[in-house]
């Protein structure tokens, strides 16, 4: 059996391995033919569209160019005073017309920001600007997106409120939303991971839904005794944690959680030894793998590194762990520290600075950010979808708290 557990792990080392080398080694290939000439375009709008001071960006799917299907996705610019931009932002609406596609390019300055590998990982090999006389078809409810048209809905709830920005920041994964001087201020302060979805959001969701799963069940005592509870919640667990990652956006750091919870959850029905560093090389190798193009992508490296850094105190402190994880205090404290010295390297080649007050900044806004804007969001988003009157009472409160952060 010993040899067993050896050989499965030896197998998941080597796929992450093939990962890295795929990744080393890929170059996106982008269907250059269509470039720099005016063809006839039909896409179905996706989420999101983001609203800019030159016009509306808009993402279309489901291509077709010279009524041919076309892989990928293109972002439109729409102007914000086209008569129809309201009705043509609107998820499922079909949208065709003729206008020449341009690539997306880096400028070429050392380095620059790798743009063409952050719209490719998206799926998005070219831009359209649309002008205000451009003929425009357009087709309402063409397909139904469900997931996407409930995260619009949320969107333009949130868009009503003052800190709705913050909102769909720590929800949707959306940061564009969020005036410029706020964002600057908060990768200044090295608080930027706070509005970025990832593992934490998923185990805060699992606590809060474990809490409540066990505190209604201990009521019973039939149910105590003879239902076995901890299948039943995984059961319930796993299309949670799917169901939040499609709705957050599927962006590689929640998606990396996901495929963690999910590894952790397994072990668990299977009553197996639950392996952080296991459910960590199960993420990377289906990652890496499917998406090979990640690897060289900013959030990709930070949500690892960071991870790697959380994982590594148990060892890097020896002894001394076992007090310190009992010390609220100092179990922040070190962790903070941890995650910080793995990031840094990645931040400054990425970013080109550094925060002298990062480790001060998050000892105090990580558990502000944890333990009461976070879980008011949640409560937040399942209210909207059932008493939404209920989550506009709830948005006050948030908005105190945004405000304060």
């Amino acid at each position: 059996m010993a040899f067993y557990f050896e050989r499965r792990f030896l197998c998941l080392v080597l796929l992450v391995l093939l990962g890295i080398l795929r990744g080393i080694s890929f170059n996106p290939v982008y269907p250059t033919t269509y470039f720099d000439q005016k063809l006839p375009v039909c896409g179905t709008v996706g989420f999101p569209s983001e609203k800019k001071s030159f016009g509306i960006h808009l993402v279309l799917t489901d291509l077709t160019i010279n009524q041919k299907s076309v892989w990928g996705r293109l972002q439109v610019t729409l102007p914000e005073k086209q008569p129809r931009s309201l009705q043509a932002r609107q998820v499922g609406t079909r949208l065709c017309f003729s206008e020449s596609i341009t690539p997306i390019k880096n400028f070429g300055i050392p380095g620059e920001f790798d743009m063409e590998r952050y719209f490719y990982l998206k799926k998005i090999w070219g831009r359209v600007t649309l002008k205000k006389e451009t003929p425009l078809d357009i087709s309402p409810q063409y397909a139904y997106y469900p997931v996407q048209r409930a995260r619009e809905r949320f969107s333009n709830f949130s868009d009503r409120f003052a800190q709705g920005a913050i909102l769909k920041a720590l929800v949707l994964g959306m940061q564009s939303d969020l005036p410029k001087r706020l964002k600057d201020d908060f990768v200044k302060s090295g608080l930027i991971h706070l509005l970025v979805i990832s593992g934490q959001n998923i185990a805060l969701l699992l606590m809060f839904f474990f809490s409540v799963f066990y505190g209604l069940s201990s009521r019973s005592a039939t149910l105590l005794l003879y239902a076995p509870l901890q299948k039943i919640l995984i059961i319930f667990s796993i299309p949670l944690v799917i169901l939040f990652c499609l709705f957050s956006g599927a962006e590689i750091p929640i998606f990396r959680a996901t495929l963690m919870a999910l590894s952790l959850l397994s072990a668990i029905w299977y009553s197996r030894p639950q392996s952080g560093f296991y459910g960590l090389c199960v993420a990377l190798a289906l990652i890496l793998n499917l998406m090979p193009a990640s690897l060289k992508d900013p959030s990709f490296q930070l949500s690892f590194l960071a991870l790697c850094g959380l994982m590594s105190l148990p060892a890097a402190l020896g002894h001394r762990w076992k007090r310190v994880r009992r010390h609220p205090l100092k179990l922040l404290l070190a962790t903070t520290l941890a995650a910080l010295l793995m990031t840094t390297p990645v931040v400054l080649t990425h970013f080109h600075r550094f925060s002298v007050v990062a480790l001060l900044s998050n000892l105090i806004a990580v558990p502000f950010v944890s333990f009461l804007l976070l879980p008011l969001a949640f409560a937040i988003t399942a209210l909207f979808f059932i008493w939404p009157w209920l989550a506009v009472l709830l948005m006050k409160p948030f908005a105190l708290l945004a405000a304060f952060l």
